[in-house]
């Protein structure tokens, strides 16, 4: 993903595997198809990338924004690996960088994609018990919820 790798030390990028899936819990006609579109053309499984990374030689936390993917709209996959990004920043005692670039909620996925909004000021806060940065790269578009939560939070 270019725009984490112009923001880190070359190579130590480590997007983190996960088995988190997008669904479909309204049945949202084409919304299957949309994503599996956007899988094809983006190159990634969904939204938002989060790994570890080195900085100018320091570790941090990266989750990223690709709007490239159904316009860096974020649903429940997306928040829930930025959250477990935050976790593992808190875990690790790192910095943590949130790069957006975002239209907001995916409104394909109704409730399951505004209860994220929540969930990563909860995430957010307990970050700050690592007593670390929180650096947001705010990216064009940032709209929506996801910067009424956690990019605004930095």
């Amino acid at each position: 993903m270019k725009a984490v790798e112009h923001l880190v030390d070359e190579d130590s990028w480590q997007p983190v595997a996960d088995a988190l899936s997008t669904s479909d819990p309204l049945a949202w006609p084409g919304y299957p198809e949309a994503v599996a579109r956007a899988r094809s053309r983006s190159g990634v499984d969904e939204s938002v990338v989060a790994g570890p990374a080195r900085i100018g030689g320091i570790e941090v936390e990266v989750a990223a924004f690709d709007f490239s993917f159904l316009g860096g709209s974020s649903g429940e996959v997306a928040g829930e690996r930025i959250a477990h990004a935050l976790e593992r920043a808190t875990e690790r005692e790192t910095p943590f960088v949130l790069r957006t670039e975002t239209g907001g909620s995916r409104m394909q996925e109704g409730m399951r994609s505004l209860v994220q909004m929540p969930r990563l000021v909860a995430a957010r806060i307990a970050f700050e018990r690592a007593a670390q940065p929180f650096i947001a790269v705010l990216g064009d578009p940032t709209t929506g919820g996801p910067f009424a939560s956690i990019a605004s939070l930095a």
